[in-house]
C-alpha cells in the first residue's frame, strides 16, 4: 500500500509509527504490530489505549502510517521530533 502526502508528494511505503498526539513519536516499524512493540519499550500504555487518529486529541496515543524520513529521523535522534499527521500519515513538520 502506498500513500502520498499532498504537500510534498513523498511516497510512503508500509511504515508505521505510534505517536502521542502533540508530543512525541514512541515507536516505529514496518507494520502496526512492530511499531506498537517498539513503542512499548519507551512508553507505558495498553494497546486498548490506542485511538483512531481522526478521533484523537492532544495526548492520545495513535498508530498511523508514517513517512520513511520520519522513521529514519526517530531512529537517529529519538522520538522528540516535530511531526504532523496529515490524512492519517505522520511526517516531519518542517
Amino acid at each position: 500500500m502506498e500513500t502520498r502526502i499532498k504537500e510534498t508528494g513523498e511516497i510512503l511505503v508500509d511504515r508505521f509509527a505510534v505517536v502521542q498526539v502533540g508530543y512525541a513519536v514512541f515507536g516505529t516499524g514496518d507494520s502496526k504490530d512492530s511499531a506498537i512493540s517498539d513503542a512499548h519499550e519507551w512508553a507505558d500504555f495498553k494497546d486498548t489505549d490506542l485511538v483512531e487518529w481522526y478521533d484523537a486529541n492532544d495526548g492520545d496515543m495513535v498508530v498511523v502510517q508514517a513517512s520513511r524520513r520520519l522513521c529514519d529521523k526517530v531512529k537517529a535522534v529519538g522520538g522528540n521530533v516535530m511531526f504532523d499527521i496529515v490524512d492519517g500519515v505522520a511526517d516531519l513538520d518542517d
